[in-house]
């Protein structure tokens, strides 16, 4: 028998792959499904902690903004007055507008990070049959 012939009986034989295909008593051969799923399963395994890198940058990024806004904003609301006084500390017109808006991105930023952060470190949900795994709130 050529070589030629010996692969392609190989090819058209049951095999068992990691995929559960078909049973053999032989070795697995292993089909291009498999080493692609291997390759990639290393290249997934970068980006999932890269994901919950950038997500625990963002959280620690976005502390220090909080921080800076709320001290400003609380010294602005401890030292302002209303007008009874002859002396105020701050003009009559102040705009908040900007400040609120920074606090609130803030904020909105750290609540998101912290629901990614839970999220990717929870348990993976599956299915009654365990045979396609059910991903909560890790898709993204």
């Amino acid at each position: 028998m050529t070589p030629v012939q010996e692969q392609r009986l190989k090819m058209n034989s049951p095999t068992f792959s990691s995929l559960g295909r078909s049973p053999s008593i032989g070795p697995p051969a292993y089909t291009t499904d498999d080493l692609l799923a291997a390759r990639n399963q290393k290249y997934s395994r970068w980006v999932y902690l890269l994901r919950i890198a950038v997500a625990a940058i963002t959280l620690a990024a976005s502390i220090p903004v909080i921080a800076c806004a709320g001290v400003s904003l609380h010294a602005y609301s401890d030292s302002h007055s209303n007008g009874d006084w002859l002396l105020p500390l701050w003009p009559t017109h102040v705009d908040l507008r900007p400040t609120h808006t920074v606090l609130g991105c803030g904020i909105t930023i750290a609540i998101l990070s912290i629901a990614y952060l839970a999220a990717a470190f929870a348990p993976m949900v599956c299915n009654v049959n365990h045979k396609i795994p059910i991903h909560v709130l890790n898709n993204f």
